[in-house]
């Protein structure tokens, strides 16, 4: 069998109602549709004991509703990236090829009703994977996300009510965009599991790309089909604008999609910063100072104060405060003991400079007044007739 590429299916071609209502009738069509049920019904408790099991993250979510969110963002994006493959291969040879004239008719026509076919099944899995995803966001559900899920539903019902040819050309336009965002949902399972990781800000960014020069070949795409046959007898005007209109919202939504996406990639490109500020302020505060310091039995205690053990960091801290009364070098002590202070007090002391600035300052004044008394008490004693 051989064809040859050409736009002349999209845009001149229509399918007789019959051969569409004949795929729609075949009962192995149901069989397999009833199998998409059971698989889905079985890949996201799977899926989730995956991610329980190697996804630290995942099971550190207290809320059952971001849970779910992060499931369905998981099971979507592995979902849609093996179906892409698949799907672009049945639209391309179902809206972009002609077959030979001197062919044999019926298997030509048995070629078309198994890609028409097999296009159904596909949009049958996406509308599933939208009809689970909204009965599982009962606890915070979002308005826009209800809405613009109905609206594909009931557009993919609409094919089955009328088995026209526009309605399944623009409908199967329609649920073939969503394979293209499988890197987006990628993003998104990435932002809440792995923030820190460099890679998920440049998925969400191609996520981004991958959307936005997607949605306008869509509309294109839907618009060439709803208007290029437009004087065909198997055309029927009112579903080709019904269907356009479709697109003209779904593509507004999706849009507006992106400006969220957009800030999420903000927020995730500011997280990865802030931490790598953080660890470069802890790197640099581990380093040694270059000066020389007066080395005390005390000073060599000060190693336990980086343990995490807060029992340990009481006696720890009095030793700091005694040694800071030792009159040697006291600047490159400070320095250094400090770093000690600030690291093994961030979790639950939270001490400031401010605070250790005062306790040397007290540990200063203190050492002066003793140094006043002991001057005072080398003075002789004076006479009464000095006083």
């Amino acid at each position: 069998m051989t064809f040859t590429w050409s736009l002349d299916p999209l845009v001149q071609k229509n399918l007789p109602k019959e051969v569409i209502v004949s795929v729609l009738e075949d009962i192995d069509f149901f069989r397999i549709v009833f199998v998409i049920f059971i698989i889905l019904s079985l890949v996201y408790p799977i899926a989730h004991r995956i991610l329980k099991r190697f996804v630290k993250n995942y099971d550190a979510i207290d809320s059952s509703a971001k849970r779910m969110v992060v499931l369905h963002h998981a099971v979507e994006a592995v979902i849609l990236t093996v179906a892409t493959p698949l799907f672009t291969y049945y639209m391309v040879k179902a809206s972009l090829t002609i077959h030979d004239n001197d062919e044999d008719p019926i298997s030509i026509l048995a070629d078309i009703k198994l890609d028409v076919r097999n296009i159904f099944l596909l949009c049958m899995l996406f509308i599933t994977l939208y009809m689970y995803e909204l009965s599982s966001r009962y606890e915070s559900p979002r308005v826009v996300l209800i809405i613009h899920h109905l609206m594909a539903i009931l557009d993919g019902f609409l094919v089955i009510t009328f088995p026209t040819s526009i309605m399944l050309k623009t409908c199967s336009v329609l649920v073939y965009s969503i394979c293209f965002e499988a890197a987006t949902f990628a993003g998104l399972f990435m932002y809440r599991m792995y923030p820190l990781n460099k890679w998920t800000p440049r998925m969400i960014m191609s996520g981004i790309v991958i959307f936005g020069v997607t949605r306008p070949i869509q509309l294109l795409w839907v618009g060439a089909a709803a208007f290029g046959s437009w004087g065909d007898s198997y055309h029927v005007k009112w579903q080709a604008i019904l269907q356009f209109t479709l697109t003209c919202f779904f593509t507004i939504i999706q849009v507006w999609s992106l400006t969220i996406n957009f800030g999420i990639w903000g927020r995730s490109c500011a997280k990865i910063n802030m931490h790598q500020a953080n660890m470069n302020r802890k790197t640099f505060s581990r380093k040694p100072t270059d000066q020389t310091h007066h080395t005390s039995s005390s000073e060599e205690e000060g190693d336990g104060i980086l343990d995490d053990n807060m029992d340990d960091y009481e006696d720890s801290f009095e030793e700091f405060v005694a040694f800071l009364k030792q009159p040697v070098r006291r600047t490159s002590i400070v320095v250094r003991q400090a770093s000690f202070v600030r690291l093994a007090s961030m979790r639950d002391l939270r001490c400031s400079m401010r605070d250790l600035r005062g306790i040397c300052v007290d540990a200063i004044i203190e050492e002066e007044l003793e140094s006043e008394d002991e001057n005072k008490a080398d003075l002789p004693p004076l006479e009464k007739n000095q006083v």
